[in-house]
């Protein structure tokens, strides 16, 4: 899951620092989730999401989910 988050970051340019400061997320929170190599909350999860304008199956997978209800 933080790979992805990486790999967003680096898609768009932004730092750490600058999507701490933007989304109010601390950088520790960060580096926490960072060396445990876990999932991250909920809430973080959402405020990713918000961000970058993703899905959580995306941050979880890096994959849209295809299909879906119609």
């Amino acid at each position: 899951m933080y790979e992805i988050f990486e790999k967003l970051l680096n898609a768009h340019g932004i730092t750490i620092y600058k999507f701490c400061k933007e989304s109010g997320v601390s950088e520790s929170t960060i580096y926490t989730w960072k060396k445990k190599r876990t999932q991250c909350s909920p809430k973080l999860q959402k405020i990713v999401c918000d961000y970058f304008g993703i899905t959580a199956d995306y941050l979880m997978t890096g994959k849209e989910k295809e299909g879906g209800p119609r």
